[in-house]
Formats: structure tokens, C-alpha cells, sequence
């Protein structure tokens, strides 16, 4: 498991086996931002005869990815989610408990070779400007992305720099404004690398918000 702080209703992700009627599934359970409901993966049925094996929780900028293996190289992706603001550090643990809530009794695990690694900053991602959505297009839904991230508590989108329509290193109001201006007012169009229709890029400014994952190049 990993979460964003110890409080009981705070952002986490969380991955484990599940032994129930002699068959072995794997289950993500994850909570997007603090206060939220929990949200349940669809379990992923191994195929094991026990539940020996290599879990890892990856975070890729906001996702965090559930990967399982047999031998602990070969990994395979059982399910992933994505964390509206995680802080820069997450608390990471492990835990065991009854498959059902209401079963009693003990139930034990062996936990071996843990392991945290490091693996280092992300290259820059390259994006478009303006693409709040980050669909690859320019259109009124990232002013309304903006606009509700500002005002009505949407997540913030993966790529921030984006967002960032007039490139101030800031996201408010006037990068809503500065989408519409462009597409309904012939204003000019967001600054390097610019909107969709020219090449994706860096953010070749010195102040940066951030651009954890960008689908649109």
C-alpha cells in the first residue's frame, strides 16, 4: 500500500492477493483524493496454485501502477490508478487481514524481500499547449477543464504545463480565457511548443509546472 498520509480517509493505493474459494485473484483498491470513496478494480484471476508470488506498486507521476509476477522479473500489469494531487512523498507499507470483513480469526502472510527503489526523475514530456485534456485536441472542453479543476474541484490534469495556455507558470483564470481567445476570437495562439496542429515539445521556459503524462503528441 502506499497513501498520501496516515489520516483514515486519505489518498492511497493499495494492492493484494485475495484467496477466496480456492481460487488466487489479485485486487487494487484506491482512493483518488482525500475524502473520497474507495474505488475497486475488477479482480484479475490468477493462475497459481497459491498465492506465491512478486507484487510491485510503480508510481508514474500521479498513476500508480499494480504489476504481479511469478518470478519477479517477468511483471504484468493488474490494474492502475490515478491519484488527483499526491504530495511529493508517499508512506508505502504492508499489512495482512481476512479476505471478507466480517470473517474472524487470524490470517497470516510471509512477506519477502522488500524492496523501495529510487528510479530517478522522469524525462521532460513533451505536450502541446492549451490541451488542458490532454486528447491531442484544442477545443472548448479544456477551457471547461480549466475552469473546473479552478472552481469546482476536478482533478488537476497530468500535464499542468499544458494547461497553462499564456505559459505564466501559474494555471488560473486567464488560461481558460487565453484558449477561447484563440479559438473564437482570432487571438494569438499559445505560446511554445504551441496548441495541437504543431509538433509536440518541452516546455521550453524556465518556470515549469509540471507534465507527468501527456497521451495528445
Amino acid at each position: 500500500m502506499v497513501r498520501s498520509s496516515l489520516d483514515p480517509g486519505s489518498a492511497l493505493a493499495a494492492v493484494g492477493f485475495v484467496r477466496w474459494r480456492e481460487a488466487t485473484q489479485i485486487k487494487l483498491v484506491g482512493r483518488t483524493s482525500d475524502g473520497a470513496g474507495l474505488v475497486v478494480d475488477a479482480p484479475v484471476a490468477l493462475d497459481m496454485v497459491s498465492p506465491d508470488a512478486f507484487l510491485r506498486l510503480e508510481r508514474k507521476g500521479r498513476d500508480i501502477v499494480a504489476s504481479v509476477s511469478a518470478d519477479g522479473v517477468a511483471f504484468v500489469q493488474a490494474g492502475r490508478v490515478a491519484l488527483c494531487a499526491p504530495p511529493d512523498s508517499l508512506l508505502a507499507g504492508v499489512a495482512v487481514a481476512p479476505a471478507r470483513a466480517r470473517c474472524l480469526g487470524d490470517a497470516a502472510a510471509t512477506f519477502c524481500d522488500l524492496a523501495w527503489t529510487e528510479l530517478g526523475p522522469l524525462p521532460a514530456q513533451p505536450f502541446h499547449r492549451g490541451d488542458a485534456d490532454a486528447n491531442g485536441l484544442l477545443e472548448l472542453t479544456d477551457a471547461v477543464f480549466v475552469l473546473e479543476y479552478l472552481f469546482l474541484g476536478r482533478c488537476a490534469s497530468p500535464c499542468l504545463d499544458a494547461a497553462d495556455a499564456d505559459d505564466s507558470g501559474r494555471l488560473d483564470i486567464t488560461d481558460a480565457v487565453r484558449i477561447l481567445g484563440f479559438l473564437f476570437l482570432g487571438a494569438a495562439p499559445p505560446p511554445p511548443p504551441g496548441p495541437p496542429g504543431e509538433d509536440c515539445g518541452p516546455d521550453p521556459g524556465s518556470v515549469h509546472l509540471g507534465c507527468e503524462a501527456y497521451g495528445g503528441c
